[in-house]
């Protein structure tokens, strides 16, 4: 299973065959991480507004310093909405037995919410940075068959990270491979494709170290890349795509 996204776009779903077995839901965010919202890497949220828009709306704007759309919390003074209250109520909607978060530097804050509401998790920060990936499953249709492990991508080198869990399905008994991951950001640096054919790498590593019968797998991630591009391409050789069919102007990188 393949479930990727963008910023803007819900996630994508694909499974193989083989999880059909096993009945369960999956959830993937990118949730544009709490201390990054603001920066200039987010500009979008506040730098783009007609002018007659801006001053109608003061906490939409460059000028209020802070931008007020973003807020996390209630702590960070008043605002328009919190986005840490909002994300956890989307993934209370969802119901999802198994949950994967990206750009995620605040996991000590997720974890403490949902683990009062069942579930386990593990984690691990890109290198050198702030945020990393996150897998998240619900107590009673999942537990930990086995230590998570790590691999850092070598191109480019230090940046990025692919996080695996092995769970096993309550009630089939069945082992299930969950990976969490987030490609870089440039598409035209060549660094995505190289970064898909290492996760899977990682992949075959672990299915042939399993000794347990077939080990299903599910990848979520943001590939930061359109479906027919080269990273898209690699990890389909090996994944099946079972998203809906959707026109190009329903998502976005």
């Amino acid at each position: 299973l393949v479930v990727s996204s963008g910023k803007f776009v819900p996630s994508r779903i694909c499974l193989p065959a083989t999880v059909l077995i096993m009945s369960f839901r999956v959830a993937h965010f990118n949730i544009l991480g709490k201390n990054m919202a603001g920066t200039m890497w987010f500009h979008y949220a506040r730098d783009f507004l007609p002018p007659s828009f801006a001053t109608t709306h003061w906490d939409w704007s460059r000028a209020a310093g802070f931008p007020r759309s973003l807020t996390w919390s209630p702590s960070d003074g008043p605002g328009r909405f919190f986005r840490f209250q909002v994300l956890l109520a989307e993934i209370r909607s969802l119901k999802a037995d198994v949950l994967c978060l990206v750009e995620l530097d605040c996991f000590a804050e997720f974890q403490a919410a949902l683990g009062a509401e069942g579930y386990d998790a593990v984690f691990h920060p890109r290198p050198g940075k702030g945020d990393g990936c996150g897998i998240f499953w619900r107590r009673q249709a999942f537990s930990a068959a086995a230590p998570s492990r790590v691999l850092s991508y070598a191109q480019p080198a230090g940046d990025r990270i692919a996080l695996a869990q092995v769970l096993r399905h309550t009630s089939s008994g069945n082992a299930l491979l969950v990976m969490s991951t987030h490609l870089h950001w440039d598409q035209q640096a060549g660094h995505q494709a190289a970064e898909a054919q290492e996760l899977l790498a990682m992949l075959a590593e672990i299915q042939s170290e399993w000794n347990e019968g077939d080990l299903s797998v599910v990848v979520c991630g943001d590939l930061n890349a359109l479906p027919g591009s080269a990273a898209y391409e690699v990890m389909g050789r090996t994944l099946q795509d079972a998203a809906e069919e959707y026109s190009e102007e329903s998502f976005t990188t």
